[in-house]
């Protein structure tokens, strides 16, 4: 062999290398939905963004404009991290008090998401299931007119959180499901 020979193979085996460590996202049906408290050892006001990278892959981190109602009209900056194979988006914004991180402050599974609870809870789930299994506390209509469940828990880690669950677009509800979910650090 010659040196380009030699050289080229080296090159070769580096850039398979570099190729083959990229992490990518996990399969999903390795992952769990814990109502309240987030996506297995992904937890809401925990977590941070090298957290769930670690946990759930590699995924661009993007910083965002989000704007709010309260107090005054302003907003704030927070991470955004999209898995959109997984049909999950993570929230980290800024941390709440002079020393404390940027923890995770919501998660959001959407309509592509084949991600389920232990007992199944998920995308897809009936109205009636979650009725059952979560109780129909606070049913709200959002301006879209998608009624939307609304829970208010402390998680396993003291930390309030809320879960907001968008059903339906009609007002029966016999015959819809679970459109996307939302938890949230409160």
């Amino acid at each position: 062999m010659n040196n380009y020979s030699i050289a080229f193979c080296f090159l070769g085996i580096v850039f398979s290398a570099c190729i083959s460590s990229k992490q990518s996202v996990k399969d999903p049906s390795q992952f769990k939905i814990i109502p309240f408290q987030g996506i297995d050892s992904v937890i809401l006001g925990v977590s941070t963004v090298k957290d769930v990278r670690k946990h759930i892959g590699k995924a661009r981190v993007r910083t965002v404009f989000r704007s709010n109602d309260f107090p005054i009209l302003l907003g704030e900056f927070i991470k955004e991290i999209k898995y959109p194979e997984l049909g999950l988006t993570f929230e980290v914004s800024a941390p709440r008090g002079k020393f404390s991180k940027k923890t995770l402050e919501s998660i959001k599974i959407d309509s592509t998401s084949k991600l389920k609870a232990v007992n199944g809870f998920g995308i897809g789930t009936s109205y009636q299931e979650v009725a059952i299994e979560f109780g129909e506390e606070n049913l709200g209509v959002s301006k879209s007119k998608k009624r939307r469940l609304i829970y208010y828990l402390k998680n396993n880690y003291s930390i309030y959180s809320g879960m907001y669950i968008d059903i339906f677009k009609e007002s029966d509800t016999s015959n819809f499901k679970v459109e996307q979910i939302k938890m949230v650090r409160h």
